[in-house]
């Protein structure tokens, strides 16, 4: 290949890497700026979701980018490709008489290509493990936003009425297949003096979805959950009779031994997964 278009392949190469730090600067800053931001959200349920909003936008902006800018390069990549094959080809056609005494130069020439296509193949493989990196920060950064979340829906109360009975139909639907016939949120009943509350309640076909809602689920949480299953079936003899009964821990976010553990009780685990609720173990846990 001519030195004049390899040279210009080279400035296209380090036009894109420098394009790569830029947008690596840019992410680093606005991740900073999303860290202080998260400090300083307001302290109203107006504000929580006008904070998801911005974080779901700020992931989908990058991600945009980032196929932008991977786009381009293929494109890049497919025109220096397919003008190899054509001048090749001429070549090819016009020095066919002359193969014998050309031979030498078709060597270099394959040889040019062997070591470029090693050094595209080596660039390649390190700008894949970089969007991986990349997307693997970026899960990391949302696991952590939801954590912080889940911090401040705690201390608000608000969690059950924003976020689990919103989100509860469609991951129902979309795990189970399940049509959500009525949702009951903080609901209390009393037998004689005593008081028992539930977080939520969810009628869906032949099952009651009895959900415990926490922003940390700790140790301790799996004795008081514990307990008031045991308990369901007295508070709530008419659900307890007609449906079967689904135990559900959800939270922004669980440690693996967490959903370890639930899901040797059998029990289904509720999380934010992005920017919408999963059961991050449905595939492990049964409907009974």
């Amino acid at each position: 290949m001519p030195v004049p278009q390899l040279k210009n392949l080279e400035e296209r190469v380090d036009k894109v890497e420098d394009r790569t730090k830029s947008l690596e600067k840019s992410i680093q800053e606005l991740t900073e700026l999303i860290k202080v931001l998260t400090f300083e959200t307001a302290k109203t349920s107006i504000e929580l979701r006008e904070f998801k909003e911005e974080m779901k936008a700020y992931r989908e902006q990058k991600e945009k980018e980032w196929r932008e800018y991977k786009e381009q390069w293929e494109r890049e990549w497919k025109s220096y490709k397919e003008q190899w094959e054509k001048e090749w080809k001429a070549y090819k056609s016009l020095k066919e008489r002359e193969w014998e005494q050309k031979d030498k130069e078709w060597e270099r020439r394959q040889k040019e290509w062997e070591e470029y296509k090693a050094q595209k193949d080596k660039e390649w493989e390190r700008r894949q493990k970089e969007w991986e990196e990349y997307k693997a920060q970026k899960d990391k950064e949302i696991r952590e936003l939801n954590k912080k979340w889940g911090d401040l829906v705690n201390k608000w109360g608000t969690m059950v009425e924003d976020i689990i009975i919103p989100g509860i139909s469609p991951v129902l639907k979309r795990r189970f297949n399940l049509d959500v016939k009525k949702l009951l949120p903080n609901v209390t009943s009393k037998v004689d003096d005593r008081r028992r509350e539930y977080d939520a309640l969810v009628i869906a076909g032949d099952y009651i979805f009895v959900i415990y809602v926490k922003s940390k689920f700790r140790e301790k949480h799996f004795e008081e959950f514990e307990e008031a299953l045991k308990e369901f079936p007295e508070f709530f003899p008419e659900y307890a009779k007609d449906y079967k009964i689904v135990p559900v821990i959800a939270s922004f976010n669980f440690d693996e031994g967490v959903v370890n553990k639930a899901t040797k009780r059998g029990w289904l685990a509720l999380q934010m997964a992005g920017d919408y609720l999963d059961f991050i173990n449905a595939d492990k846990v049964k409907l009974p």
